[in-house]
């Protein structure tokens, strides 16, 4: 009887000290966090974070709580940070000097972590704006708007040109450098250029203050966390990037736009979110993004490069390929357990899959080697190459891309894009100046509307598939991409090609509505609505063009 008693009330203690009994609500108000007070909150709110235990909710009030330095979350595990609509206002920010940058929220080091219900801006806007009034051969003046604050001294990174109703238009003009400020009078300036643009009076004109200054919110080392019902209003570089070996990453109902009531042209000055040496499962579903000054979603990791060969114990030296020359990589992009794959130097063909056993400094020991392998090959990070998940997402009148995505097992559906500067999908790899990887596989894109993309950042389709960011990368032979199906999917109003493929063992364009495509082609495969080079076990069928007659083209296919 004692010991059934005993044993009832251990239960007892157990169950009433259990983390879900123990879980409670964190008040930032407890802590001197108060919304709307104009004081700094920073401090308050790291101090209540560090209380926080698994289990437990950390609540912001509705209202406007200024940051001078980061909310750093750190170590945590099952928290619930819910904003219930708080604005994170990011202060300090010097237009003069490009900075300083934070994010308004770092998480490292953490699982099963959701923030929601916040919205991120900056009391100074990292972009001005302003209409051009005069044009010269190589200069030009313009009118910035009341709302940007005009200095002498203005740091500007990156300026680009927009039509009048506020759809970008880097065709004109899209410039890192080679231009300087003057001030001439009250809220004028004059730029001058190295060389002849083709700037018009009456366009507008944006000034990026400082393009890559980090990210609005940070998710690094950390597993199945989720960001969903953030807005980000504005940051002096990328609104969302998850890095450092982040696993099975959530962004839902996510939004980048410019505030309301405002003439900023630009939301983010860099991506709207960014993946970089991220795996297991990664979804981005019902977000929105507007503005950009690049890429909506771009996922990668990097190509390793392999300098040396021990055959006999299946050793690798390594170095990480860089267009500034060779970098040593970091000691967490490749660690013990990881899955590589090994592809040729020049065609970027895979050789092999292997595991790696062993990470000594600069030198990998691999389970096998592949009997080809050969000095100067590149290496991928399978296992830091996610899989992707994108649906109904809506991206509008940004610079660059739509979705850049370069990683496997990958489905994008249900999304929107309109009027982007350049590439509406974009399925790449590149080792001719980012070395960004790796090859696409297994990848489905499906039930897309894609308008007025790539007719000013051209390059070859409105959805495209190649191996390189830039100009060229079309001449890799098939199997560099593998199969891939392109389904459903309708185009509307791009320059060149609506869907261009190349290096791709197994493609299948299928069912896709393509209208007005190839208006004004820069290359010869941009006459074709649907042109195909160096791919082979193809398969392209009942696709619709709604004007002109070239429907298919291909060259070097099988």
């Amino acid at each position: 009887m004692w010991i059934l008693l005993n044993c009832c009330l251990l239960f007892l203690i157990v169950g009433f000290f259990s983390p879900a009994t123990l879980a409670k609500d964190v008040y930032l108000r407890d802590f001197g966090a108060l919304p709307d007070d104009n004081e700094r909150d920073d401090q308050s709110i790291n101090r209540a974070v560090e209380t926080c235990q698994p289990g437990d909710r950390l609540i912001f009030e509705k209202g406007t709580y200024d940051l001078w330095r980061s909310i750093k979350i750190s170590g945590k595990e099952n928290l619930d940070v819910d904003g219930n609509g708080a604005v994170l206002m990011l202060r300090g920010f010097d237009r003069n000097k490009g900075g300083p940058t934070f994010s308004a929220i770092q998480l490292t080091s953490s699982k099963l972590v959701t923030i929601h219900g916040f919205t991120v801006d900056m009391d100074v806007s990292p972009n001005s704006a302003g209409e051009i009034i005069q044009v010269r051969e190589k200069s030009f003046d313009v009118k910035v708007f009341d709302e940007f604050p005009l200095t002498d001294d203005l740091f500007v990174d990156h300026i680009m040109t927009f039509h009048p109703d506020g759809r970008p238009n880097g065709k004109n003009l899209d410039l890192y450098g080679n231009f300087t400020l003057t001030k001439t009078a009250d809220h004028i300036l004059r730029i001058d250029l190295k060389a002849k643009k083709n700037v018009k009076q009456g366009e507008l004109l944006c000034f990026y203050h400082k393009v890559y200054g980090g990210s609005a919110i940070y998710f690094g080392d950390s597993s199945d966390c989720t960001l969903r019902d953030v807005t980000i209003n504005a940051f002096a570089g990328m609104g969302f990037v998850a890095s450092d070996r982040s696993i099975n990453v959530t962004l839902e109902r996510y939004r980048v736009e410019r505030p309301k009531n405002s003439k900023r042209l630009t939301s983010t000055n860099a991506d709207g979110s960014k993946f970089i040496f991220t795996g297991g499962l990664l979804t981005v579903k019902d977000c929105q993004y507007e503005g950009m000054g690049d890429d909506a979603i771009n996922v990668h990791s990097s190509f390793g490069q392999i300098t040396e060969i021990d055959k006999e114990q299946a050793l690798l030296e390594i170095i990480r390929p860089h267009r500034d020359g060779p970098h040593q990589i970091s000691k967490r992009y490749v660690l013990p357990g990881d899955k590589i794959e090994i592809y040729d130097g020049i065609t970027l063909l895979a050789k092999g899959i292997a595991t790696v056993l062993k990470r000594d400094d600069n030198k990998i020991t691999l389970d096998a080697l592949p009997e080809d392998v050969a000095v100067n090959d590149l290496f991928n990070n399978l296992t830091m190459s996610p899989r992707v998940r994108i649906s109904d997402v809506s991206v509008r009148r940004n610079r660059a891309r739509g979705f850049l995505l370069q990683t496997q097992d990958v489905i994008v559906e249900n999304c929107k894009i309109s009027d982007p500067t350049g590439v509406g999908i974009f399925v790449t790899t590149d080792i001719n100046y980012w070395y960004e990887s790796g090859p696409g596989k297994d990848i489905i894109i499906r039930n897309n509307i894609i308008e007025n993309a790539n007719n000013h950042l051209i390059r070859e389709g409105a959805i495209n598939v190649k191996c390189g960011h830039d100009s060229g990368g079309v001449d890799n032979p098939a199997g560099v991409h593998r199969n891939i199906k392109i389904t459903g999917n309708t185009i509307i109003n791009t320059s060149g090609s609506g869907i261009f493929v190349s290096a791709t063992d197994g493609i299948e364009i299928t069912g896709n509505v393509i209208k007005q495509c190839s208006t004004s082609p820069k290359q010869d495969s941009g006459k074709y609505a649907v042109f195909l080079k160096n791919c082979k076990n193809t398969n392209v069928t009942d696709n619709t063009l709604s004007n002109g007659e070239l429907l298919f083209g291909s060259m070097d296919c099988q």
